[in-house]
């Protein structure tokens, strides 16, 4: 028994070692979000926020799409529902977003997860928070 006992300690340090970011990796990931973030203002500019939702019908949604932590819902071309979600739903472009909802609602404090589109493992999950809608801003001409 003693002699197993460096062993795991080495392979301890080993794994505690891997999960460090090195400085390389923050700077780019904040790049990253920094660019998502950029992304969203644009894709929300002459879109104007009203007040907080808890639940949006299913049936209104047509897409989605990921902004870090932030998931826009595209109800029609003039209007959006923003959630910035609790977790992590946001990291992975590419990934489907997966709800269970027992009713025709989607609705705050419900659990999305992320699915890899290609390998189908769950590559994620958050909490949906309050649904806000952005209306297309109109021209008074």
């Amino acid at each position: 028994m003693p002699y197993y006992r460096p062993i795991i300690a080495i392979g301890a340090v080993a794994m505690i070692a891997g999960c460090t970011t090195t400085p390389e990796a923050a700077q780019r990931a904040a790049s990253i979000q920094a660019d998502r973030t950029a992304e969203l203002e644009a894709k929300l500019a002459g879109y104007t926020p009203e007040e907080p939702r808890t639940c949006v019908s299913l049936t209104q949604l047509n897409q989605s799409e990921t902004f870090g932590s932030t998931i826009l819902y595209r109800a029609s071309p003039g209007l959006y529902y923003r959630n910035d979600t609790s977790g992590n739903c946001g990291d992975r472009r590419d990934d489907i977003l997966v709800t269970r909802t027992p009713s025709t609602q989607l609705c705050s404090g419900e659990i999305v997860r992320t699915i890899d589109r290609f390998q189908r493992f769950q590559t994620g999950a958050c909490t949906l928070n309050a649904f806000v809608p952005y209306r297309r801003d109109r021209d008074e001409s």
